[in-house]
């Protein structure tokens, strides 16, 4: 699991808190469902962080630092670049707002990027 990795951030799913997302630095993103007991291992690519879509559970997105946006829809099981208008890839953080669902990236280029329509384009 991703206790022997170095561990970037860790979300909960604030519905069920039983789910916990892990994303480490070179092993990839891990799940569990037993509120850490046991982790199973949902990608390759190292996200910065993870954060679950409040009006689609198992919509999530990723944030990478190197290759960018994912984007799942079924829980993390599987993964697709989301990356359309941005000019850098190299990402710290993500968001999503509440109430609007607008996603929200920090870049290492000192800028703010935004996708009101589920990480499909950004600004």
């Amino acid at each position: 699991g991703p206790s022997r990795d170095w561990v970037y951030s860790v979300t909960i799913d604030e519905e069920n808190p039983r789910i916990i997302y892990a994303a480490t630095n070179s092993n990839g993103l891990y799940k569990s469902e037993n509120r850490g007991e046991s982790w199973e291992r949902l990608s390759t690519f190292a996200p910065e962080k993870v954060v679950i879509d409040p009006r689609a559970r198992d919509t999530l997105y990723a944030a990478s630092f190197g290759t960018g946006v994912y984007k799942s829809v079924d829980g993390g099981r599987t993964w697709e670049p989301r990356n359309l208008g941005l000019t850098v890839t190299r990402l710290n953080d993500i968001t999503i707002a509440r109430d609007t669902g607008r996603l929200y990236i920090a870049t290492a280029g000192a800028s703010v990027w935004f996708s009101d329509d589920q990480a499909e384009t950004w600004q």
